[in-house]
């Protein structure tokens, strides 16, 4: 007491933690799938984390050991899907991707994404008539009246007209709609 300040005898306030960034974050999942390779929910989070930040190739292999693992995670077959056609440099969703999708649909009936992505591949390889099928199962599970809706209901207009189908009443697009475009 005669030397020194005796609030020092307290101890040293704790420093507030900084958060991690996503590198760091990133860089210790890595760390510990290193450590626990049959961490399927691990591999499920880094394949996410890098499909969030646009690194689709390392998605795509992410997914993959996911699949390892869990080779009915319906989560990881679309996400492959989706990864594998982004990583493409036509875009298109053929082969693996197209037969992950298929049973991922056939597992999972409700699957917005994989029934979404599975109307593209058919689009794309020009099986209009089956998209508009496909599209037309995904409209229930929808929002009605949502952006996606809509959007959904302009791709199966588009899908039809091009099948030579006369426009379901349901399918037609509304002009305040957002435009997406399925790139052939």
């Amino acid at each position: 007491l005669l030397i020194g300040t005796p609030v020092a005898l307290n101890g040293v306030e704790k420093q507030p933690e900084q958060p991690l960034s996503i590198d760091q974050a990133v860089a210790e999942l890595q760390s510990h799938l290193q450590a626990e390779p049959k961490d399927a929910q691990g591999w499920l989070l880094l394949a996410q984390t890098y499909a969030t930040l646009r690194k689709s190739a390392e998605a795509r292999d992410a997914y993959e050991h996911v699949l390892n693992l869990r080779p009915d995670s319906t989560v990881a077959m679309v996400g492959w899907a989706e990864s594998d056609s982004i990583v493409r440099t036509d875009h298109r969703i053929d082969g693996r991707a197209l037969e992950l999708l298929q049973r991922a649909v056939q597992l999972e009936p409700d699957n917005q994404r994989g029934l979404w992505l599975l109307g593209i591949s058919q689009f794309q390889h020009d099986r209009y008539a089956e998209a508009a099928t496909t599209w037309r199962k995904l409209q229930p599970l929808l929002d009605p009246g949502s952006t996606v809706a809509k959007a959904v209901a302009e791709q199966i207009a588009v899908a039809d007209a091009r099948a030579g189908q006369p426009p379901v009443a349901q399918a037609t697009a509304t002009p305040d709609g957002p435009a997406l475009q399925v790139q052939v």
